[in-house]
């Protein structure tokens, strides 16, 4: 009897065997070909990718002197060093300014009861012009009048007591040295300039200017002379050799005295009622600067040593500091009340004040420039919640509130700002650099709630190097960084706000979504990417062994499944043939 072979069987060792090989080849490439979307492979860092730009004393016056009745005018004599001060007992006052004491008074021409209006000193002929406004009754007088006193004498050697009516309409209300020793300017109200002979005091011109003046001024640099007018808000400019008038200059609201710098060629306007000083050019004729200064500005002084303008501020009572090689505050010097006249003393170099509402003079070093004035400063935020404390950095000195609103007082200069970084907000605008000058300055920081913003790269073996970029449309925001790795967590960017990113990977990897949009709510979003393809390295290969592998499997798990089924015994198969006859 023959009997048939059975069909050859499927090694299971040999299965087992290729399937081990096929864990440990798959275990040498990384699984990266299958991470969720959506998942976060890395906790979001902590902090902000915003970059931060952070980056006098008072000095009072020096003295006063007490005065016996109300001070009224002011005049320095350059040549003795003394003052004259015009005051309400009808006298003038003289004081030394080189012992600051009180060395007598002349009394006023017989008739004469009434206070000053007006002072000057001619340095021509050392005389001090004394003008004022009668109201007795006197013999041959009308009201107005004015002295010449002799400074090396003290005595009064010229009176014209016959002005109103005659040449004066009302009263003289200032008085200044001509451009010739032969002249002295007088004002009239309503509205002439008055030329006055310096020997006689009596008038022999006029020239008609704005409504009320109230202060003139010689420029020996282009030879003209201005008139400041106190109802029309201008200055009036005269052509003092030929005394006709060339044009007037716009200033503020009821100017009321005026100084010349004559280093710079410029006039300084104390305009009463705007608060200010008007910079007029002397080569130009118009205004350069406007300066913001204390309450009622009634009067000027310029210092020759230091070059600064100093501003009596009549109802803030102190002075006011401008530099005169910059036209910016400088300082603010407290003096007396109502400080009506100021003149600077060369002799000495120091500066003397009449306070009218304090009876005395206040003395002031030139040298002192006095506390800084100072100006607001306001940061104010928007968009934070109420309560949360947030701070700002302003030339290295942190500021912080709970409110809306942070308020300082500084000088005039230039500030480096910083607002300091939020959790979960950021600002629109996080530092800059601002200018005081004379004025408060507002800055506004708007605030937006912020989100992590993931990208997150499916598919790239670690180690590779890649290059992102992401910016909004308006390129407020932008970030641009080198990365190592699949997954990269910008922090802060601005919530509800669109983005544009950009990735761009090595020579043999490549992406569908390599470019994009992405909108960035109140919460995290994350920008998927998938690598497409790649070299033999690359993740597309680890994925096509990955599938590999599983195939292999499935055939080697079917085959076994086959060969165990083979196994089974079978009966014996007969032959067709009739078996060998018996021997």
């Amino acid at each position: 009897m023959t009997i048939a072979r059975s069909p050859r069987r499927v090694p299971i060792a040999a299965t087992v065997v290729f399937a081990i090989a096929c864990l440990v080849f798959a275990s040498i490439v990384p699984l990266s070909g299958f991470a969720s979307r959506s998942g976060l492979l890395a906790p979001p860092p902590t902090g902000s990718t915003w970059d931060r730009l952070v980056s006098s004393s008072a000095s009072p016056a020096s003295g006063s002197i007490p005065l016996a009745s109300t001070p009224y005018t002011l005049a320095y004599d350059n040549a003795n060093g003394d003052l004259y001060i015009g005051t309400s007992s009808d006298t003038v006052t003289i004081v030394s300014t080189s012992n600051n004491t009180t060395l007598g008074s002349i009394g006023l021409p017989s008739g004469v009861t009434s206070y000053p209006t007006a002072e000057t000193f001619s340095a021509a002929n050392g005389y001090v012009y004394v003008a004022g406004y009668w109201t007795g009754t006197c013999t041959g007088c009308n009201g107005a009048w004015i002295v010449a006193i002799d400074g090396s004498t003290n005595n009064i050697v010229a009176t014209n007591t016959s002005l109103e009516g005659v040449d004066v309409s009302n009263y003289v209300s200032c008085l200044g040295p001509g451009p010739i020793g032969s002249v002295v300017y007088a004002c009239d109200f309503p509205d002439s300039l008055l030329l006055v002979d310096s020997t006689t005091v009596a008038i022999s011109g006029s020239v008609a200017v704005g409504s009320q003046p109230f202060s003139v001024v010689f420029d020996s640099g282009n030879g003209k002379t201005y008139v400041v007018n106190r109802v029309t808000d201008n200055v009036t400019v005269i052509r003092a050799a030929s005394e006709s008038v060339a044009g007037s200059v716009s200033v503020g609201t009821e100017p009321k005295a005026v100084a010349y710098d004559p280093v710079s060629g410029d006039l300084y306007v104390a305009n009463n009622q705007s608060g200010s000083v008007s910079v007029i050019n002397g080569a130009l004729d118009d205004v350069v600067a406007t300066i913001p200064v204390g309450c009622g500005p009634d009067a000027l002084a310029y210092d020759v040593a230091t070059g600064n303008v100093y501003v009596a501020d009549s109802c803030s009572d102190n002075l006011t500091v401008i530099s005169g090689a910059t036209n910016r505050v400088v300082g603010s010097i407290p003096v007396g009340i109502y400080p009506a006249a100021v003149v600077y003393a060369t002799s000495t170099q120091d500066l003397y004040v009449a306070n009218w509402g304090s009876n005395n003079l206040t003395i002031v070093t030139g040298s002192v420039q006095g506390t800084p004035q100072t100006y607001p400063l306001e940061f104010k935020e928007s968009g934070l919640p109420s309560g949360l404390n947030w701070s700002v950095t302003v030339n290295g000195h942190l500021e912080s509130s709970t409110s809306s609103t942070i308020d300082l007082e500084v000088p005039n200069g230039t500030y480096v700002w910083a607002a300091a970084p939020l959790a979960r907000f950021a600002a629109a605008r996080p530092a800059g650099q601002i200018t005081v000058q004379g004025l408060g300055v507002d800055v506004a920081i708007g605030y937006s709630f912020t989100s992590w913003l993931l990208v997150n790269v499916q598919g790239l073996p670690s180690g590779v190097v890649w290059h992102l970029t992401v910016a909004n449309a308006t390129n407020v925001f932008s970030v641009a960084e080198t990365l190592v790795g699949s997954t990269v967590a910008i922090a802060s960017v601005f919530a509800n706000w669109t983005y544009t990113y950009s990735i761009t990977f090595p020579a043999n990897f490549s992406a569908w979504d390599e470019s994009g949009r992405v909108a960035v709510g109140t919460s995290n979003a994350t920008i998927g990417v998938s690598i497409t393809s790649g070299s033999s390295e690359s993740a597309a290969s680890s994925n096509f062994l990955w599938i590999a592998l599983v195939i292999g499997l499935a055939v080697s798990a079917l085959a076994t499944i086959a060969g165990m089924r083979l196994q089974k015994p079978r009966p014996p198969t007969r032959s067709s043939s009739p078996p060998p006859p018996a021997t």
